[in-house]
């Protein structure tokens, strides 16, 4: 049974948390692990509720356009695509419980198991432009464990219950043990580590709310803390602790980490961060000469003005960043009313350009239009818009673009294996015969920091929103 999650908004019962340290806490984990073993691989429904559907905000009570117009997109065939990215994920998961970037082939099951007529090509898209794969950086480790149990989260499936429950246990203990006692999650020496400690806290909030597993809740806390230490005084948040710099980007994820928390229970001081998030945007917003409102990027003590972009790998078509102010407001309740001018500003350029996979090279060099995690970020605030502006963003990301073109139903695959595969405990054997089947190529924007699980992971979390959209 497949359940409809919500991984924004999880509501669950309060639980009492542990206070035991951090090594007896993993030990405690992996010991009592055992009765789960012969758990049901059913994702049962608990006591989680999907609160982002389109409409919610404006206080209508009004049944979500879209919904009752039919879904944009082939629900059926999405489901099965889910299924193959989190088959690609289990079958790539390290010995130790990570997922390691520069190792995948390595650790790949269907590698090791090399049934006759087994290949792993790479990237088959844009090898021209961006060479023959994204590896992505071994530093990103602690980043993309978090990401891909995100993935496993948002289908409802953790460590006690669920196909994959197995491969969620090993990642949260290969968390756990990497949780330092201020609270951080992994070393603080790479300079964007406020995103990998984003992504596992986010996880481990959303574990935590399914499983009601007081022993997931104390670390996740802990991740919590940290996060709140971590913020810019009645600003956001960027790279380090109190940096004085923030961005619009991880300052978007830190309130997705904190919505979960605060609806899953666990002790967030929700309105001194909300509101210091949003004077943030405050000044981040600006009107252009055509009178269309836009979110800039980033704003420092060198830049007060803010900047739309600062990386060169950043789309170019780029121009703004609205889908995160717009999901920010949502999620803070700072604006509650979608149809305030405020909100409709920010959604005018969120439909234009349309998403596509296209990659260009020429005498300027690369202008890379894919970004995968963009697209994600838009999905979830799109959602909570609901109406013709979701119908007309499902229908232009899902099928044409994230369906056309994952591994083992991309055209360059299709001479290669059958175009069907079924995920979860038993699956087709088309999968062990191509590596990278049910993943996507990492040719992203940002692929060359996370790879070919970054990217599988946030598609296949970006497809489990809009089928949660559409499921209600």
């Amino acid at each position: 049974m497949r359940i409809t999650l919500c991984f924004l908004s999880i509501l669950v019962a309060l639980c009492a948390c542990s206070q035991d340290e951090n090594n007896n806490a993993i030990t405690a984990f992996d010991d009592s692990l055992a009765a789960a073993e012969h758990a049901t691989s059913t994702v049962a429904a608990g006591p989680v509720i999907a609160a982002h559907q389109g409409g919610e905000a404006s206080g209508s009570g009004s049944a979500n356009p879209s919904v009752l117009s039919g879904p944009s997109f082939n629900v059926a065939e999405a489901e099965t695509r889910i299924d193959a990215a989190l088959l690609w994920l289990a079958h790539h998961q390290s010995s130790s419980g990570s997922w390691e970037p520069g190792d995948l082939l390595k650790n790949s099951l269907r590698s090791q198991r090399a049934v006759q007529g087994f290949i792993s090509t790479g990237n088959v898209d844009f090898k021209h432009e961006l060479g023959p794969e994204q590896i992505g950086r071994d530093e990103q480790v602690t980043a993309l464990t978090g990401l891909a149990l995100i993935a496993f989260a948002a289908e409802g499936h953790t460590h006690k219950v669920g196909h994959y429950a197995q491969t969620v246990r090993q990642g949260v203990k290969w968390i756990l043990a990497h949780q330092w006692a201020d609270g951080c999650f992994g070393p603080q020496t790479n300079t964007a580590f406020t995103y990998a400690h984003a992504f596992c806290t986010f996880a481990l909030c959303e574990l935590f709310a399914q499983s009601r597993d007081n022993r997931i809740r104390r670390s996740a806390q802990l991740g919590v803390d940290f996060i709140r230490e971590a913020q810019n005084p009645g600003m956001g948040w960027r790279f380090g602790v109190k940096p004085g710099d923030n961005d619009t980007d991880i300052t978007t994820w830190m309130i997705l980490t904190m919505k979960s928390a605060e609806v899953g229970g666990l002790d967030v001081l929700s309105k001194e961060m909300f509101s210091g998030a949003n004077a943030f945007l405050d000044s981040m917003l600006t009107t252009g000469s055509d009178g269309r409102v836009r979110t800039n990027y980033r704003r420092s003590p060198s830049d007060p003005k803010g900047a739309l972009s600062e990386f060169p790998s950043y789309p170019a078509h780029a121009a703004t960043m609205n889908e995160n102010a717009l999901l920010i407001r949502h999620l803070t309740q700072h604006i509650t009313d979608l149809k305030d001018p405020r909100i409709q500003g920010l959604l005018h350029d969120m439909l234009v350009p349309e998403p596509k996979w296209k990659i260009v090279k020429d005498a300027r060099g690369v202008t890379n239009h894919i970004d995968m995690q963009s697209w994600l970020v838009r999905t979830m605030a799109l959602a909570h818009v609901g109406g013709a502006s979701w119908k007309e963003w499902s229908s232009k990301v899902i099928d044409p673009v994230l369906l056309r073109h994952q591994r083992g139903w991309h055209p360059a695959d299709l001479k290669h294996v059958s175009n069907s595969v079924q995920g979860g405990a038993s699956a087709s054997p088309n999968c062990w015969e191509l590596d990278e089947h049910g993943s996507w190529d990492p040719v992203g924007a940002w692929g060359y920091f996370g790879g070919r699980v970054y990217s599988t992971a946030l598609n296949s979390i970006t497809l489990s929103i809009a089928l949660g959209m559409e499921a209600k």
